[in-house]
């Protein structure tokens, strides 16, 4: 069985309150991820400030 399958065998057992609160579960790890990669992107460009304005001349 597939992984997609497998996660769907097992929402369908759910009831309706455990499928809210799982695909709020599922939303939070996603906006946790795009804030670590926010957060990484910045420093990145933080710390390379000086050669980026550099290269913009």
């Amino acid at each position: 069985m597939s992984l997609p399958e497998a996660i769907m065998t097992e929402v369908m057992k759910m009831t309706d309150a455990q499928r809210h609160e799982l695909l709020d579960f599922a939303k939070a790890l996603r906006q946790k991820e795009e804030r670590e990669t926010t957060a990484l992107m910045e420093a990145i460009v933080s710390e390379n400030e000086e050669a980026f304005k550099e290269l913009a001349k």
